[in-house]
């Protein structure tokens, strides 16, 4: 009891210790979560622009090397034209759906999903889609 008096006569309730001193560690806290949040956020979004542009490049690689088979399918005679038609019409929805995805702006699993494909709304098969089957 006397130590409780005592806390009270030295150090008597100021308006900022009236419980404002647990509501500001709790904003403080709040808000450093939050921007930790936000760092992870953007860290996610380094690490898929890294990935994209990578993949990208992988695969523009692939399509310009694949343009060498489509020259020879055109001076071969053994090739249908019709299979080539095919060959280019492949390759472009290919370049376009690298296009898409380049220029998503919400990095979403459902975006990046419905970028390539827009009757999808998540990954071709995952366990929600074979529960649905």
């Amino acid at each position: 009891m006397y130590l409780a008096i005592k806390t009270i006569i030295l150090f008597p309730k100021t308006p900022m210790s009236c419980g404002c001193d647990v509501l500001l560690s709790y904003l403080s806290y709040l808000l450093t979560k939050k921007l930790l949040i936000k760092e992870k956020q953007l860290e996610a979004t380094h690490i898929y622009n890294s990935m994209l542009h990578a993949t990208h490049h992988i695969l523009n690689n692939l399509l310009n090397q694949m343009q060498l088979f489509k020259m020879e399918a055109v001076d071969s005679k053994d090739f249908k034209q019709d299979m080539i038609s095919t060959f280019d019409t492949a390759i472009d929805q290919a370049s376009d759906l690298i296009d898409r995805l380049s220029s998503l702006e919400n990095i979403t699993g459902q975006d990046i999903w419905a970028s390539v494909d827009p009757n999808l709304k998540g990954p071709p098969y995952n366990k929600t889609n074979a529960a649905d089957s």
